[in-house]
């Protein structure tokens, strides 16, 4: 075993950071994170001078999050503000026969979520500090490789500084917990979030520190009252003596134990970074039971991560797609990751069926390279779906003649799969793609793609699975039935698209798409640049015109061939293609814009209602009591509904019209800042925006907008006054009665509200 030993007088030294009850919430130092909790690279740093506040019990844990994916340690540093907020809190001394040692009480817990089994060595370090030197210290180990053990070890590097009895010292004074990792009821299983609690109590008639461990598979609360081995209970405890002639008066509080920045955790799991989430809490006494975690891991901060869920047809978009998501997520600033759970040959009914089949290629989650994937031990969909945050999850259905699909059993694997990822309140907001493969072709027959994937089939539950357009077209439909936002990645359209103008002649280097092929299925690597930037089209909703050719060698079945050059006209036409026929699938609405209306003078005029920034001022008062707000969205929409959720005032009616949601209000209160929601907002075929919140700011008389009533509104109406509607220098915000003309009822408008302000 690799031996990095965290200098176990160290652990006194870090001596509770958080004292008692105390906790802190890390935040960056660079910006404000949502929730105070940071996806770190492993590179980053971050410092927290602030006092320690907030209780264990309100969820305000310390919270450091190792991001998906993340290569190496990740280190977290901090400042106490305080011996009370130190680790020097933990400990003191007591002399026992003339002899003084180090005491030792409190403990601390922490959630940690490994994606796999390990198969070596790795460690999972919650204190990792060196006083004096670089080799002691105390660390938890996971050890795969040497019988399956967790570990906690505990050593100094002074031959007398720790000891099992009074005197005596093992070098590696430690205990090994003959656990398996993988195994059931283990506190480590993979996918799962982990609760581990560690407690010190020093008996002060002897100095002697008995040191638990204690373990949750499910992240509940631990009592460490409980003297039985199992979950949630005790796992393995140890005893031991702290010199403090050895270790010297630096330990004991008075000493060098003074607050000053240290590193916490760092986390190393064998040759990839397994660990996805942690959290760690440190008491400066037993805190009897350990609270659980009152949540899920938070979501990702900074990344946009996918899991793809199909067969060798899935596959092939995955290749080029990893390119082609890891340059765009480049470009925004953000980070790529992936997963996948692919089993050749099969529908999606099996695989949801079976998920733990052997033959299937399962994607140790959020790695980005092949090369890093164990090879044992990876994560299938039920255990990845709800363990993790995702962006998009992607699902192929497939015909399988071993194991027949039907539209039924489809649709409800679909939903199955949904539900699964929904189970982590994280994925509420995740994207779900139907992933539309492309049938079979026929080298001598140029019209095998169109024929098969346009022949009509029945919308019946029991039509078996086929790669048709109808089967898809009907497959969408019943899963927006309990699923309205499902979107699709049309390759199979697109494909078509393509193979209409190929036999048309439209292109110059392609005669069918059977050129797109490698073999009767499988796409050539100018094919697999169709599916890739078809997922790119429809995940991002980007144009993919512009992108690359990422060229792939590929094994080609004769007569078919390996295409991998593609001229530049087409090259564009390929992806205008792909374009066109994603940018007409539907999908859900998205909000675009707003305004606040008033009718002067016959004439509309509109304040712009941005949703970033400081809200806009409505400075005018409402025409006839009514104030009235125009929602605009993507597309035309059907229905929707409209709600006051903030400040005075009430929603007297709606109406739509196209793209546009017409609120009326009425009741509106003068000074605040009105909040209107819009909810449920459906196109044609039941997609819907569950919300979308409009925020305006109310000031009458405010001309400006500056949020006050003063002098330069006065300003404005003076330069602006006597024009009405219509007229060139009409200024509508000058008009604060809407009468349509700028006058004295203006400024006396202005006089009503005269020192009035709305933040």
């Amino acid at each position: 075993m690799h031996h990095c030993k965290l200098c176990f007088f160290s652990l006194a030294f870090i001596s509770l950071s958080l004292c008692g009850r105390a906790a802190l919430i890390f935040e960056d130092d660079a910006s404000s994170i949502t929730g105070g909790v940071r996806s770190l690279g492993s590179a980053s740093s971050i410092t927290a001078a602030s006092p320690l506040v907030a209780s264990p019990d309100s969820g305000s844990y310390l919270k450091s999050s190792l991001a998906v994916g993340d290569a190496g340690a990740t280190i977290v540093t901090y400042t106490p503000a305080g011996p009370a907020n130190s680790w020097s809190a933990l400990t003191g001394s007591v002399t026992v026969g003339g002899t003084t040692y180090v005491t030792l009480n409190g403990g601390f817990d922490l959630f940690v979520r490994v994606n796999t089994a390990e198969a070596g060595t790795a460690w999972f370090r919650p204190v990792d500090i060196s006083t004096k030197t670089a080799s002691a210290g105390m660390r938890l180990i996971l050890n795969g490789a040497g019988g399956s053990q967790i570990q906690l070890e505990i050593s100094t590097a002074s031959a007398t500084g720790l000891g099992s009895s009074p005197g005596s010292f093992t070098t590696n004074d430690s205990f090994n917990l003959p656990n398996s990792i993988s195994g059931a009821g283990n506190p480590m299983t993979p996918g799962t979030v982990a609760h581990l609690g560690i407690t010190f109590n020093t008996n002060p008639g002897t100095g002697q520190v008995t040191m638990k461990l204690f373990g949750a598979s499910n992240g509940g609360a631990i009592d460490t009252s409980s003297n039985l081995v199992g979950i949630g209970n005790l796992i393995g405890m140890q005893t031991f003596y702290i010199s403090a002639a050895a270790v010297g008066a630096s330990v004991l509080p008075t000493g060098a134990w003074s607050p000053t920045a240290r590193s916490y955790p760092s986390a190393t799991f064998g040759t990839a970074t397994n660990v996805d989430y942690d959290t760690i809490r440190l008491w400066n006494s037993d805190p009897g039971t350990f609270p659980g975690l009152s949540a899920t891991p938070p979501p990702l901060v900074g990344y946009f991560t996918a899991f793809h869920i199909g067969n060798s047809l899935t596959q092939d978009m995955f290749i080029n797609f990893r390119n082609v998501g890891t340059r765009y997520e480049a470009t925004q600033g953000t980070n790529y990751l992936w997963g996948y759970h692919f089993r050749p040959g099969t529908s999606l009914t099996f695989i949801y069926n079976n998920p733990n089949d052997t033959i299937s290629t399962r994607s140790a989650v959020g790695l980005t390279s092949v090369s890093a994937q164990p090879a044992t031990n990876l994560v299938p969909w039920p255990t990845a779906l709800p363990g993790n945050t995702w962006s998009v999850v992607t699902m192929e259905p497939f015909p399988d003649s071993t194991a027949p699909a039907t539209l039924a059993t489809d649709t409800a694997s679909v939903n199955g799969m949904i539900a699964a990822a929904r189970t982590n309140a994280n994925n509420a907001s995740t994207r779900f793609f139907i992933y539309e493969a492309w049938p079979t072709v026929v080298y001598s027959d140029l019209n095998s793609n169109s024929a098969a994937y346009l022949a009509p089939i029945q919308n019946i539950p029991s039509q078996p699975s086929t790669l048709a357009r109808d089967y898809f077209t009907y497959l969408v439909a019943a899963v927006r039935q309990t699923n309205p936002n499902i979107e699709v990645i049309p390759v199979g359209e697109a494909l078509n698209a393509l193979d209409i103008k190929m036999r048309a002649g439209q292109f110059q280097d392609f005669t069918s798409i059977r050129d797109l092929h490698r073999d009767g299925i499988h796409m050539n690597s100018v094919g697999q640049n169709v599916a890739a930037w078809t997922a790119y089209a429809a995940i991002f909703r980007q144009s993919p015109v512009g992108l690359v050719n990422d060229v792939n060698a590929n094994g080609v079945a004769a007569p078919f061939v390996n295409n991998t050059a593609i001229s530049p006209a087409d090259m564009l036409l390929m992806q205008q293609t792909i374009w066109d026929v994603v940018s007409q699938q539907p999908k859900p609405p998205t909000f675009a814009s707003a305004v606040s209306r008033e009718v002067q003078g016959g004439i509309n005029y509109d304040i712009g209602l941005p949703q970033t920034g400081a809200a806009a001022v409505e400075g005018r008062a409402p025409v006839a009591g009514t104030y009235k707000l125009i929602l605009t969205f993507d597309q035309n929409v059907i229905s929707g509904t409209a709600a006051v959720t903030g400040g005075t005032g009430s929603v007297s009616s709606t109406s739509i019209n196209g793209a546009t949601m017409t609120v009326n209000l009425s009741g509106v209160a003068n000074q605040q800042t009105l909040v209107v929601t819009a909810s449920n907002v459906t196109n044609s075929v039941g997609q819907f925006l569950a919300g979308a919140a409009i925020k305006v700011r109310v000031l009458q008389g405010d001309v400006n907008g500056d949020g006050a009533v003063n002098a330069a509104d006065l300003t404005g109406v003076r330069n602006a006054y006597g024009k009405s509607a219509g007229q060139a220098g009409f200024d509508p915000r000058a008009d604060l009665n809407g009468d349509g003309a700028v006058n004295a009822a203006d400024i006396t408008s202005i006089r009503n509200n005269y020192g009035l302000q709305v933040p």
